[in-house]
C-alpha cells in the first residue's frame, strides 16, 4: 500500500466548474449540475441542459470519462464531498461552479477504484470527519485535495474495479430498459390521449388497424371526429377535465417533528422526499417514520400503487415516483391516488404530460413552488373508460417490468455495497480469483 493525497492522485488537483448565469442556458454544451444528474453516481449519457461557452471556457471546465466529480456543497442528500464518476458521455461536459473535478493520473490510480474508494463506508466516513461532520455546508478545494489515501498495486485496484463495475453495469443496462419501457408506454398515451391519432386516422377515411396495428376492438373505442372544447380540439364525445377530476384523493404530505425521537427513531413506516423521486418506482425509502409519528402528526399513508409528485424548487417540479407499498411523505409532495375506473398508469402519464405545465406555474412564482391546488387544477382529457381501461391492459406489463427491473437493481445494489469495503480492504482478493 502506498499513501497519497487526493490532489497527488490527481493530474492536476482539485478545479472548480464554471459559472453560468441561468439565462445563458439554451444551445450548445451539456452541463453537470447539482440536483438531478448530480444525485446519480454515474454521470454521462443522461440528458442535461446545455449552454454555449468559448473555446477556452471548454477546455478549462469540460470533463470526460474516467474524471471524478465532487459536490461542493450539501445542496444534495450525500452532502459534500459526494464523488461521482464520468461514465458514458460520448461528448464533452461542462462542471457548474457547485462542483470540483479532477482527473485521476492513470500511472498511479484506476479511476474507477479511487470513485469506489471515496464510496464506500471508509472514504465517506474520512470525507465527513474532514469537512468537520454531517452538518458541514460546503467544503473547499484545498480541504478535499488533502484526504489521504491509502491505494494498493495498480493491478489490485483494476481487479477490484472491475468486479464491483460489473454490478453497475447491470444496474445501467437496467435503467435502460426502465427507460425504454417508459417511452413505449409513453408513445401510446400520447399517441391515443394527446395526438388522437386513430381517431385523425379515421377522420380522414383509413384505418387504425392497418396504419398503427390496433386490434379491430380498439379502434372502434374511438370516434370519427373531433369538437371543440377549452383544451382545443378533441374527439367527439369525449370531454376534458381536471386532475382532480381522474384522483379519488389528493394530499399534501407531511415532516413529523424531528424534536421527538419517538415520531422517527426505528421507524417502520417508509417515508419519501423529493431526492428520492425520479419518474419511477419507489422501493425503500431513505428515512422511515414510527406509528406515533404518523398519529401524532399531519403526515398520512398513501397506499400501494399511490402516485406522489414534487411540488418545490422548478426544475424539480413536477417529478413522479409510484409507491409500491403503503407510504408517507415530506410536504415537498402531493400524493395522488387515482379513482378504480381511471386507473394509475392513466394517471401517472396525464401527469408527464403536463410537466411543461406545472413548471411554468412554479417558474412564475418567487418561491418556484407550486400548490396542491395547482396540482388538482392541471387540465386532462377525459377519455370513456373503455378506452382508458385498453390503455391499462396495453401498459400495465410495460410498468410491472419496470417493478421488477427496479428490484433486481436495488438487490445488486445490495450486494455491491456489501462487497465494496471487503474488496478494498483486501478481504476478499479479486486479483487472486476472489480469494478471501
Amino acid at each position: 500500500m502506498n499513501t497519497y493525497t487526493l490532489g497527488e492522485l490527481l493530474v492536476k488537483g482539485i478545479q472548480h466548474g464554471i459559472y453560468i448565469p441561468k439565462s445563458e442556458f439554451g444551445r450548445g454544451y451539456k452541463v453537470i449540475k447539482m440536483g438531478l444528474q448530480f444525485s446519480e453516481d454515474r454521470i454521462g449519457a443522461q440528458e442535461m441542459e446545455r449552454a454555449p461557452v468559448s473555446e477556452d471556457q471548454l477546455r478549462r471546465f469540460s470533463v470526460a470519462n474516467g474524471d471524478l466529480l465532487f459536490s461542493r456543497t450539501s445542496m444534495i442528500a450525500d452532502g459534500a464531498g459526494k464523488c461521482s464518476l464520468v461514465c458514458g458521455a460520448d461528448e464533452p461536459l461542462l462542471v457548474d461552479s457547485n462542483i470540483f473535478f479532477g482527473r485521476p493520473n492513470g500511472s498511479l490510480v484506476d479511476p474507477t477504484y479511487l470513485y469506489y474508494y471515496l464510496n464506500s463506508p471508509e472514504g465517506r466516513t474520512k470525507v465527513t470527519e474532514l469537512i468537520g461532520g454531517t452538518q458541514s455546508r460546503s467544503i473547499s478545494g484545498s480541504t478535499l485535495a488533502g484526504l489521504e489515501i491509502e491505494v494498493p498495486g495498480l493491478d489490485q485496484q483494476r481487479s477490484t474495479a472491475t468486479v464491483l463495475v460489473t454490478f453497475d453495469d447491470k444496474i445501467e443496462l437496467n435503467r435502460r430498459m426502465n427507460e425504454t419501457l417508459e417511452a413505449m408506454a409513453r408513445a401510446i398515451f400520447r399517441s391515443w390521449f394527446v395526438d388522437f391519432d386513430p381517431v385523425r386516422i379515421k377522420a380522414r377515411g383509413g384505418d387504425p388497424t392497418a396504419e398503427l396495428g390496433l386490434s379491430p376492438e380498439i379502434a372502434a373505442l374511438f370516434p370519427d371526429s373531433f369538437q371543440e372544447s377549452e383544451l382545443g380540439e378533441i374527439p367527439k364525445g369525449w370531454s376534458h377535465g381536471t386532475v382532480s377530476d381522474i384522483c379519488g384523493r389528493v394530499i399534501n404530505g407531511s415532516t413529523p417533528s424531528r424534536a421527538r425521537p419517538e415520531f422517527w427513531v426505528k421507524g417502520n413506516i417508509p417515508w419519501f422526499t423529493t431526492s428520492e423521486l425520479q419518474n419511477d418506482w419507489l422501493l425503500a425509502s431513505k428515512q422511515q417514520i414510527t406509528e406515533a409519528g404518523l398519529a401524532g402528526s399531519s403526515a398520512r399513508e398513501l397506499p400501494a400503487g399511490a402516485v406522489l409528485m414534487a411540488i418545490y424548487a422548478a426544475p424539480t417540479v413536477g417529478r413522479l415516483g409510484i409507491l409500491s407499498s403503503p407510504a408517507t411523505f415530506n410536504q415537498a409532495c402531493t400524493g395522488m391516488v387515482a379513482k378504480a375506473d381511471i386507473g394509475r398508469w392513466y394517471l401517472f402519464e396525464s401527469l408527464v404530460e403536463l410537466n411543461s405545465w406545472f413548471n411554468q406555474r412554479a417558474n412564475g412564482a418567487a418561491q418556484q413552488n407550486i400548490s396542491k391546488g395547482i396540482v388538482e387544477e392541471g387540465p386532462v382529457v377525459l377519455a370513456p373508460q373503455a378506452a382508458v381501461a385498453a390503455f391499462h391492459r396495453f401498459v400495465e406489463p410495460f410498468f410491472e417490468q419496470r417493478l421488477s427491473l427496479a428490484r433486481e437493481s436495488a438487490a445488486l445494489a445490495e450486494t455491491r455495497d456489501y462487497l465494496l469495503p471487503l474488496l478494498l480492504s483486501g478481504r476478499i482478493n479479486a486479483h487472486k480469483g476472489g480469494e478471501l
